[in-house]
């Protein structure tokens, strides 16, 4: 039996050296200081699995729905949940669920419509999730950067990518979300992207005066 680790490395070895699985099992063995690596068959399969259902852990791609909620339901019932107008969002099914778990903590678009109640979701809100202010971009930066000739190289690109963000990394982006807040009760719920360019441009112009002035 293999561990997360292990399993994860295996996928992203069996695509980087072109699903040679000779090869992923040298690199395995090498990596994890073993005699023995996995035979060719069970490379594979894992590949597949992971093609097929997005997860080197669950078979089938039903399984995000019963652990998702397995993990909501282990969770206190204070928490809000927040999502834009992306039109896979906005469906009765999603609804339906958030609903069930949320009740009248979501501030969804077209959420009221569906409820007759609850929060809308208010055209062009600043950005406040870290997911939104840093991760997306994050990623984008490096899944387009090279052209990518099969729709699974993305994916793998994309583990690879959440992989190599690190802790420090993850720190600054929570301190940030903390100063989003700010801004956002100083703008009254508006857009302060300017505003935060604003002061880092003022702050720089300070910083090089009080250089020049020693």
């Amino acid at each position: 039996m293999y561990s997360i680790e292990q399993r994860v490395f295996l996928v992203l070895e069996y695509h980087r050296l072109e699903r040679s699985p000779t090869a992923t099992r040298r690199s395995f063995q090498k990596r994890f200081n073993v005699p023995k690596g996995p035979d060719a068959n069970t490379i594979r399969k894992l590949f597949a699995k992971f093609e097929r259902a997005g997860s080197v852990n669950d078979n089938r791609v039903e399984n995000v729905g019963p652990s998702t909620q397995l993990a909501l339901e282990d969770r206190p019932r204070i928490e809000w949940f927040i999502q834009d107008g992306t039109r896979p969002h906005h469906i009765e099914k999603v609804f339906r669920f958030l609903g069930e778990y949320f009740g009248n903590r979501v501030i969804a678009l077209d959420y009221p419509k569906f409820t007759g109640t609850e929060m809308d979701w208010p055209t062009y809100s600043p950005y406040l999730t870290p997911c939104d202010y840093f991760l997306w971009g994050a990623l984008k930066d490096t899944v387009y950067g090279n052209h990518r000739s099969t729709l699974d190289e993305p994916e793998l690109t994309i583990c690879v990518a959440c992989n190599s963000i690190s802790v420090e990394t993850l720190k600054d982006v929570m301190s940030n979300f903390i100063l989003r807040l700010r801004h956002l009760i100083f703008s009254n719920g508006e857009h302060f992207e300017n505003i935060v360019f604003r002061l880092q441009r003022l702050l720089d112009l300070t910083f090089f005066r009080l250089l020049a002035e020693n």
